[in-house]
Parts: structure tokens; C-alpha cells; sequence
């Protein structure tokens, strides 16, 4: 364990008498690939585009020249800030429809949560931020992803975190998910989730492995949150998926070159 995560969990032990398992950080980036394996990492395309303003009100935001479109909503209760793209709303309106109602059920299960939890602590009102980032394949099939990082605020010791991604074929105009990816699951699963499960103990550096271990075993659930980044998938883990909470949310970059076998054709690098 690294020095800092060691710190981490003697001050939650003599603190708290160990920490929350159940939420983490908002602040806590997600880790970048490190092994061989991995492809280099392909930038997110960018998330604030003067283009985009016009389409902004359209899905219910408004324009912040440095952030983009922005919703904010304010109750007593609850505020809301969240970061929205709308750079497909004329050239990938199918993807730009399904981005719109992925927000809407974020926002929706923030209220029910919000419900629950009834009222907060005075003059700390529950808080839900989101951003997102943007990814484009590059596939015969070409593609783009969008990848939410989701903040909440409710109680406990530790915001709870979680990524909701979205990846569509820019030919067929269809979502892509990892049954669709594949050719077959049964044979795609153990191999995906073998590279996973290596690149991030190499990540951890041998530590704590029992999470890795559990959070990658080969079924569909542990890697639904993709997205196509270049040439490689990109895997989203929020935190204690695959690592204990000090190490935040993380991430598994694979090259689509060692998934020639079990990967569609078309969604292999052109």
C-alpha cells in the first residue's frame, strides 16, 4: 500500500473506526492505464465548444462560456449542477436523444434519493454534480462515447460516485454494449476480463487484489460502463468495484489489437 493510502486508513481506523464502504470521493480522478498492454491513451474530445450553444437551452441548460452547458437547479433541499453535452444535437441526433434521457434519469434518481434521505443538515443542503467527458473510436465503424462521472451528496462519510456511459455506432446509429461488441460473450469475457484484471493490479501495484479479482470476474454486468477511446476500450470502475475506497475510481485501457479474436470486425481500428 502506498504511503498516502496507508495515512488514509490509520486516520479512518482512529477517526471513524473504519471507513464507509458504501460511497466515495467527488474529487477522486479516475486512474490511468499503465501497462504494456494498454494502447496510448487517446484525449477526450473537448467538452466545451462554442458551437454548442445554441442547442443549449434546447435540453433544458444554459451557456457558461468556460464550462459549456450547465444545468443548475436550487431547493431548500437539494442543488443540482450538472456539465451536459450537446454537440450531437444536429450531426448524432440518436445519440444526443439518448444522452438527454440518461440525464433525465440521473436528475430523476437524485430526486427519489433525495426523498429518502428527508431533510439535510441546516445550510447543507444535499448536492448532485455531474460532469462528463467524450471519447470517438476509431473502428471501420466509427464512434462516439460519452462517459459520466456522477457526484451525491446525501449523509454518510464519503459522497457516493459513479460512472453511466453511452457509446454509439456513428454508421448504424445504434448503441454499442458489450454483448454487441463482441462475437460471442462466452469466449470475449474471460479474455477482456483477464487484461483488466492485469492491467489494474499493475496499476495497484499488487495490493489489495481481492477487489480486483471479484469486480472483474467475466460477466457482462462488471463491464457495462465502456466506451470506445481511439483504438482501445476504455473500462469504468467507481470506486470499490475493483480497488478498496482510498484509490478512488478507475479505469482499465485496452488495446482493440489484442482483441482482434473475439471483437467484431467493425469495431477494430480501420
Amino acid at each position: 500500500m502506498r504511503l498516502g493510502n496507508l495515512l488514509i486508513a490509520v486516520l479512518c481506523g482512529i477517526v471513524l473506526v473504519g471507513c464507509d464502504r458504501g460511497e466515495a470521493p467527488t474529487d477522486a480522478p479516475a486512474q490511468e492505464s499503465t501497462s504494456a498492454s494498454a494502447s496510448a491513451a487517446a484525449t477526450p474530445t473537448a467538452t466545451v465548444d462554442p458551437a454548442g450553444e445554441p442547442a443549449c437551452p434546447k435540453h433544458g441548460g444554459r451557456w457558461d462560456a468556460a464550462q459549456g452547458c450547465v444545468i443548475d437547479e436550487v431547493t431548500p433541499q437539494a442543488t443540482q449542477h450538472l456539465l451536459i453535452p450537446v454537440q450531437w444535437d444536429s450531426s448524432f441526433p440518436e445519440l444526443q436523444k439518448a444522452t438527454d434521457e440518461l440525464v433525465a434519469d440521473i436528475r430523476a434518481n437524485f430526486r427519489k434519493s433525495v426523498e429518502r434521505a428527508g431533510a439535510p443538515p441546516e445550510g447543507k443542503p444535499w448536492a448532485l454534480q455531474v460532469s462528463f467527458e467524450a471519447y470517438q473510436g476509431k473502428g471501420v465503424h466509427p464512434s462516439d462515447s460519452v462517459r459520466f462521472s456522477i457526484s451525491e451528496s446525501l449523509g454518510g462519510y464519503h459522497p457516493g460516485f459513479a460512472f453511466r456511459t453511452l457509446a454509439f455506432d456513428r454508421v448504424t446509429k445504434q448503441p454499442i454494449t458489450i454483448g454487441s461488441l463482441v462475437i460471442d460473450p462466452a469466449t470475449a469475457l474471460p479474455k477482456i476480463a483477464a487484461l483488466v484484471r492485469a492491467d489494474l493490479r499493475a496499476q495497484l501495484g499488487g495490493v489489495g487484489t481481492e477487489f480486483v479479482d471479484t469486480g472483474t470476474v467475466p460477466e457482462p454486468g462488471n463491464f457495462t460502463e465502456l466506451s470506445l477511446d481511439g483504438d482501445a476500450l476504455l473500462f469504468s470502475f467507481e470506486p470499490y468495484r475493483v480497488a478498496a475506497y482510498a484509490e478512488g475510481p478507475m479505469q482499465s485501457r485496452v488495446a482493440l489489437s489484442e482483441l482482434r479474436d473475439v471483437v467484431k470486425p467493425e469495431y477494430l481500428p480501420a
